[in-house]
């Protein structure tokens, strides 16, 4: 199986969202979701130390790992990653950041139909890849994609400033 996570990159504290299309067209919310209720669990049982990562990530000048890489109570680190789909064709990711919440993110993460909101993700990624402009503002958030086992690759657009208060990144990843 492929595994893969983002390391993200930010001047400032940032509202992340990470959004899946698979290769059968049905949507999830990566980022933020379940996490922090596996995470909870977990530090329930005494196997992972400290809080999971959640909005807004605070980078602080360096690298925020989603999802993280853990602290294991017994001293341990251990790697946790999303799991690719192992279908043949094409996935497709939208990345968002924001000094803020997105508003029309938050309803879509909420949503009991996400799987069959598809096309809305597209939609809006398109909307706001259009309004992408620099604005100079000295603030930038970067994206970097790690594949498992052992890839690194910079996602399009690493270091990109916030336009309108927001960057937004698609990205897609062939299984063959």
């Amino acid at each position: 199986k492929e595994g893969i996570r983002f390391a993200v990159e930010a001047t400032e504290a940032l509202h992340v969202y990470i959004f899946n299309v698979d290769t059968a067209e049905e949507a999830s919310c990566l980022f933020p979701n379940h996490f922090e209720t596996l995470w909870a669990r977990d530090r329930a049982k005494g196997t992972v130390q400290g809080n999971p990562p959640r909005n807004p990530l605070a980078p602080a000048g360096g690298t925020v790992l989603v999802p993280p890489v853990v602290t294991k109570a017994g001293g341990g680190r251990e790697a946790w990653w999303y799991t690719a789909d192992e279908s043949v064709g094409r996935e497709w990711f939208l990345l968002a950041a924001s000094r803020g919440p997105i508003a029309e993110l938050e309803a879509l993460r909420k949503r009991p139909d996400l799987a069959e909101r598809a096309a809305e993700l597209r939609g809006l990624a398109a909307k706001w890849s259009a309004e992408m402009l620099p604005t100079g503002s000295g603030s930038a958030a970067g994206l970097l994609l790690e594949r498992f086992p052992g890839e690194r690759a910079v996602a399009p657009g690493l270091a990109r400033s916030l336009a309108r208060d927001r960057a937004v990144w698609t990205l897609e990843l062939d299984h063959k």
